[in-house]
């Protein structure tokens, strides 16, 4: 074998480590994604309601968390007459020290018991990362909440 000869299969050689590697580099970062995949969740639960914060990491690919509420009446009968189990989704921007809801109202009855997801990654506006919770409680006709219970703040 040539001078010459030797040194092209050096070369193929280092091509074919490197490939390798980043084979093994891509797998590995692909392990790590689906790692970071999955949820959590947080309850609560007050006079008959239960409600969940729920916590989607890799929401879709994305690589970016996504909070959802859920909720279900666990006892109609520990809810008081003309009131009503009641929960949304709640996000702070500011690390938790004010609140506002994002959700739409939802009762926790069959066809009404989930938000959706909602964005719960870094802050777009460059503050501290949004967090989540849940606001669960009882409510009359007139929208007073009675009887609040609140999931962790995530």
């Amino acid at each position: 074998m040539n001078s010459s000869s030797s040194k092209k299969l050096a070369r193929f050689g280092t091509t074919l480590g490197a490939a390798a590697l980043l084979t093994v580099a891509a797998a590995a970062t692909s392990t790590a994604a689906q790692a970071a995949s999955g949820s959590d969740s947080y309850p609560a639960n007050t006079n008959g309601c239960s409600g969940y914060l729920v916590i989607q990491h890799n929401y879709n690919g994305t690589g970016h968390d996504y909070a959802a509420g859920v909720a279900f009446v666990d006892d109609t009968l520990d809810v008081s007459p003309g009131w009503t189990c009641r929960f949304v989704l709640q996000r702070s921007t500011d690390g938790g020290h004010s609140w506002y809801d994002i959700s739409g109202y939802h009762s926790g009855l069959p066809g009404d018991n989930g938000t959706g997801y909602y964005y719960d990654g870094p802050n777009t506006s460059g503050g501290p990362n949004y967090m989540a919770r849940v606001k669960i409680g009882a409510t009359n006709q007139l929208g007073n909440w009675t009887n609040l219970a609140f999931t962790a703040a995530v």
